[in-house]
């Protein structure tokens, strides 16, 4: 939203995101949309806001993360400062926060549950879609993940193979299930 933008001191000309996502479109540009949910402070209102750009850019190719607290940022020192948030002592804190099946801190005020259906409803419907580009090429999401999976596993440690496998399986059961359990909070902020 507008408002969070301007708390992330993000200089994003609001105005122009869909704009640059058309003109991407008709230059033949495949524009993938990063996105935060959770910042400190946001709002539901401002998850729908977010959500309903979302829904108007020209490019199904999103990627939506929680809000996860950077060591040495700006929000990293006001949360510390407000007692909302202890100084990282230990790096291993930071590897082991996975902000798309762990929501470890949530700063905002949108429910922790409903974050992580407004983030799998999205991903899943990235994840399933099939983007034409300005030439008419068809990309498909999917065929990427899993073609880039499947290179990792080949590649890899034998060792690894399972841990990798089960980690990427449960990180797709957990989007399946949010993006598709709870119907009326995706209603609630108007998700497709």
């Amino acid at each position: 939203s507008k408002r969070v933008l301007s708390a992330m001191n993000k200089h994003i000309a609001y105005d122009k995101i869909e704009q640059t996502f058309t003109d991407c479109h008709k230059a033949g540009i495949v524009a993938i949309g990063s996105f935060i949910i959770g910042f400190p402070g946001e709002t539901p209102e401002d998850a729908k806001e977010t959500v309903r750009l979302i829904q108007r850019l020209d490019t199904s190719l999103i990627n939506l993360n929680c809000f996860i607290v950077v060591p040495g940022s700006d929000i990293y020192y006001k949360l510390i400062e407000e007692g909302k948030y202890s100084p990282i002592t230990d790096l291993r804190n930071l590897v082991e926060n996975d902000p798309v099946t762990h929501l470890a801190y949530n700063f905002s005020e949108i429910p922790g549950k409903e974050m992580k259906v407004i983030q799998a409803s999205i991903m899943w419907r990235s994840f399933l879609s099939n983007y034409i580009s300005a030439k008419g090429k068809k990309i498909s999401f999917t065929k990427k993940v899993i073609t880039d999976a499947l290179k990792h596993i080949k590649s890899g440690n034998p060792r690894s193979l399972f841990p990798s496998t089960w980690s990427s399986a449960a990180e797709f059961l957990h989007v399946f299930f949010y993006a598709h359990a709870y119907p009326e909070i995706r209603k609630k902020y108007g998700i497709k």
